[in-house]
């Protein structure tokens, strides 16, 4: 079963060290930023149908997590 959490419950889970994968569609570029900025330890955050951000949006995205967390983006039409 898929449950579609808010913001507030995926940002906790990545305090807690855990991983996500979300909707580019689902969250805002700063709603992706504060959740690549929650990120701790070796988490991963992965943006899926990241086609709908711009170059800079995901820049600004990646460099909100902090080594060895890190982000990565998929559905990207180049």
């Amino acid at each position: 079963m898929i449950k579609h959490l808010s913001l507030l419950e995926i940002i906790n889970i990545l305090r807690a060290g855990g991983g996500a994968t979300v909707s580019a569609r689902q969250f805002t570029a700063l709603d992706l930023v504060n959740m690549a900025r929650s990120l701790r330890g070796a988490a991963v955050l992965n943006v899926a149908n990241s086609q709908a951000l711009t170059g800079l949006d995901m820049i600004s995205i990646a460099r909100g997590a902090t080594k060895p967390a890190f982000v990565t983006f998929s559905g990207r039409a180049e």
